[in-house]
């Protein structure tokens, strides 16, 4: 308190004192000759420096006290800041812990580890501000516009059996698979737009020469300026992969080898070993309308998706040796029992379900 009532007596002297200079003035300059007034100039010009000091402090404090009381619409977050500079999103995106309360739940989690439920298929959708509404409810982050202040970071963590959208602000929209999740700030930047990935997408880039967009993953990074394309780059798989439905995108690997696809382009990479070669890119996306169109895929393959897709876990039991390849197509919107039905009828296996698992035997 007595710092205040000092600061306060300091503010009060400074407006007597200028309210007394111009008597002291004419006093001086009836007394003086008019080389010596150059003094009163300093005098004037330090008292009012004094007062702007004073009002700026008292707006910082303002600010200050804004930011830290703020008031969230819809649904509270308690966000941890992380400035965008200082970390790459790689290794940003290993911060956020995973709640072991997930289960099936689609989860929407801030770098502050607060979350909300997200319904199965629903949307997420950006404003410019970094809002975002959420089955109807509106969050807001608080996001600061200044390149030397913090990001605000979001997570969608999508579990196998579900799926859902993104919007953001600059027109992209963004297809989550099961079992993937996503890490991007709430805005992007200036100069460019950027995403971590774990698992699989597919992109709708809304078209922008001054920022081009960014997809990361854990062993490659995808440049793109507006484009439809889809990453699988699950981290519990041994092959990663980008294909290119429009447009152009450049793929760059961790060993600095890059790529630059075109439509109707696969690039795929397991571990060193990189292939790019040409396919139907709606055969690998179409997931996004409910469907599977596989073309002369491993057996093995085709129930890790099913099992991802429908978040049942099905255990493939086969002798070592060829793998056994399959061509087809099938209606995701179906039960999982009746897609397996219809895998029965082009490959030679049987199911058995218990206690929540389904095997699969290869008959002989």
């Amino acid at each position: 308190m007595k710092s205040a009532t000092g600061k306060e007596q300091k503010i009060q002297f400074g407006k007597m004192a200028r309210k007394q200079l111009p008597l002291y003035r004419q006093y001086e300059e009836e007394k003086y000759s008019e080389g010596e007034q150059e003094s009163w100039h300093a005098i004037t010009e330090r008292i009012e420096m004094t007062e702007r000091r004073t009002l700026r402090r008292k707006v910082l404090y303002a600010v200050a006290a804004a930011v830290v009381l703020f008031a969230v619409a819809g649904v509270s977050f308690r966000l941890y800041m992380v400035t965008a500079d200082e970390r790459p999103i790689e290794e940003l995106a290993q911060t956020f812990q995973t709640p072991q309360e997930a289960g099936d739940k689609i989860l929407l989690v801030t770098t502050g580890e607060k979350q909300m439920d997200v319904d199965d298929n629903a949307s997420l959708k950006y404003k410019n501000d970094g809002t975002v509404v959420v089955n109807s409810q509106t969050v807001d982050q608080n996001v600061v516009f200044d390149k030397n202040q913090p990001a605000v970071y979001n997570q969608i963590i999508v579990p196998k059996g579900k799926r859902t959208h993104i919007y953001f602000a600059d027109g992209t929209h963004i297809y989550v698979n099961s079992g993937t999740k996503v890490t991007y700030p709430a805005v992007f930047a200036r100069e460019k737009r950027e995403i971590y990935v774990d698992g699989e997408v597919y992109l709708e880039v809304k078209r922008d020469v001054n920022r081009p967009f960014y997809v990361k993953t854990e062993g490659m990074s995808v440049q793109v300026l507006g484009t439809s394309f889809g990453v699988c780059a699950y981290q519990e798989d041994k092959e990663s992969s980008v294909v290119l439905v429009s447009g152009k995108v450049e793929v760059e690997t961790k060993a600095r080898q890059k790529v630059t696809l075109s439509p109707d382009e696969l690039f795929s990479m397991e571990g060193s070993v990189t292939s790019t070669r040409k396919v139907d890119a709606s055969e690998y996306v179409c997931w996004t309308e409910g469907l599977m169109i596989f073309n002369k895929e491993p057996l093995d393959s085709v129930f890790k998706r099913l099992s991802r897709y429908y978040g049942q876990e099905i255990r493939y039991e086969h002798k070592k040796g060829q793998p056994y390849y399959v061509s087809g197509k099938l209606d995701l919107r179906d039960s999982l029992e009746e897609v397996l039905g219809l895998v029965a009828g082009f490959a030679p296996v049987t199911f058995n379900k218990t206690d929540h698992i389904i095997t699969v035997e290869v008959i002989e």
